[in-house]
C-alpha cells in the first residue's frame, strides 16, 4: 500500500513548461517577493476491497531576495520561512509544523523551512543554476501524500515566481491559443485564454491535460501576471488525478484532488 501511494503521488507532480516574454521593468537588486501557497488535497486509494483517503492542508511561505540582476539574468535566494501541514487518514488527525515536533515529518518541515537556495534564472523565468540547494530528505510515503514535496530547484524548470508564457500586449480578452508536448511517454495539452486585460495586470485561463500510461490528470486554473515584470500575483488551480498501477501482483486504483491558491507580492 505505501508503494503505491508513492508512485502515484510522485507521478502527479509534472515539470512546467516556459517560453519568453520581455518586461518593461525588470526585478532590481535588492528587491524581495514573499510567495504563500495554500494547499487543499483529498486522495483516496483502492486496493481490493481496501480503501484509504488521505485529507491534506499544507502552508507554506517562501521569500524570494533579489541578490543580482543584469536585464538577462536574475539570481535570487529563495528562503523557506515557514510550513504547517495537516494530515486526516483512517480517523485520525496529525498536525506538522516547522515550529516543533521530532516525527519524521516534523523533521522534514524543519529541513525545509529556514533552508535557502541561490538560484539564477534567464528573462523567461526558467532556472539556468542552482547553488546551495537544501538537502533533499527521504521520499517516504507518508510524507508523498502528506502535501509536503521535497524542495527541488532544477535547471531547464520554472520557478514559479515570474511568467513563462509568451504574452504579446496585442492579446485582448477572449484570446485563445494551445500548447501540446509528447515526451517520455507523455503527452501534454494545455489551453489557454485571455480572461481579463488591465492597464497592470492580465488574467489568464488555463485547462492543462496530462496523459501517461498509468495516470490522467487535468489541472484547470486563472493566473493573474502583473504586466510591468512578469511577476505571479496569483495563481489558484484544481487538479484531479486518475490512476491505476500494479504492485506485487495486485491492482490499485487512485484518485486525488486538489486545490492550490499562490499569492505573491513585492515586500521590499
Amino acid at each position: 500500500m505505501k508503494t503505491a501511494i508513492a508512485i502515484f503521488c510522485a507521478a502527479v507532480t509534472s515539470a512546467a513548461n516556459a517560453q519568453s516574454t520581455q518586461y518593461p521593468q525588470a526585478l532590481v537588486k535588492g528587491a524581495a517577493y514573499k510567495k504563500s501557497t495554500w494547499l487543499i488535497s483529498a486522495c483516496t486509494f483502492n486496493i481490493g476491497k481496501q480503501s484509504i483517503t488521505i485529507n491534506v492542508n499544507s502552508l507554506t511561505n517562501k521569500t524570494y531576495n533579489v541578490q543580482d540582476a543584469d536585464g538577462n539574468n536574475t539570481t535570487f535566494a529563495v528562503t523557506t520561512e515557514n510550513v504547517a501541514d495537516t494530515v486526516d487518514a483512517i480517523g485520525q488527525k496529525a498536525i506538522y509544523n516547522s515550529d516543533g515536533g521530532q516525527s519524521q515529518i516534523d523533521n522534514a518541515i524543519k529541513n525545509e523551512a529556514g533552508s535557502q537556495a541561490i538560484i539564477t534564472t534567464n528573462n523567461a523565468g526558467v532556472v539556468t543554476a542552482v547553488n546551495n540547494a537544501p538537502a533533499q530528505y527521504t521520499s517516504d510515503a507518508m510524507l508523498a501524500f502528506s502535501g509536503i514535496h521535497p524542495i527541488q530547484y532544477n535547471q531547464g524548470e520554472a520557478l514559479g515566481l515570474l511568467n513563462t508564457l509568451k504574452l504579446s500586449p496585442n492579446m485582448a480578452k477572449g484570446y485563445k491559443w494551445e500548447d501540446s508536448t509528447i515526451g517520455d511517454g507523455n503527452r501534454t495539452i494545455t489551453k489557454y485564454s485571455i480572461a481579463k486585460v488591465t492597464p497592470a495586470a492580465t488574467t489568464v485561463n488555463y485547462l492543462k491535460s496530462i496523459f501517461t500510461d498509468s495516470i490522467n490528470t487535468n489541472i484547470n486554473g486563472i493566473a493573474i501576471i502583473d504586466n510591468a515584470t512578469g511577476l505571479i500575483i496569483s495563481n489558484n488551480r484544481e487538479t484531479i488525478s486518475m490512476g491505476y498501477g500494479q504492485v506485487n501482483g495486485v491492482i490499485y486504483i487512485a484518485a486525488r484532488r486538489i486545490y492550490t491558491y499562490e499569492s505573491c507580492y513585492r515586500s521590499k
